[in-house]
């Protein structure tokens, strides 16, 4: 899991700036105590991490295929 989360990371420039805009949307409602927001939030970001492994993991699987195929023909 960690290294598929980090190919999601490594592949898409723009999950830097997602991650530390959760964590500052997240420490905002914690601050103002608002525990529902925080667990949407907190919610929706699972959520989208969760579609970017499985995105990750399915390229991957797409990339290793295709090498597989490549080697199969020399």
């Amino acid at each position: 899991l960690q290294r598929a989360y980090f190919m999601a990371l490594h592949l898409e420039a723009d999950e830097v700036k997602e991650c530390l805009s959760f964590f500052k949307a997240l420490v905002e409602t914690l601050f103002r105590r608002d525990v529902r927001s925080a667990l949407e939030i907190i919610r929706e970001f699972a959520e989208h991490q969760s579609e970017l492994v499985e995105e990750s993991i399915t390229r991957a699987r797409q990339i290793e295929t295709a090498w597989g195929s490549r080697r199969k023909k020399s």
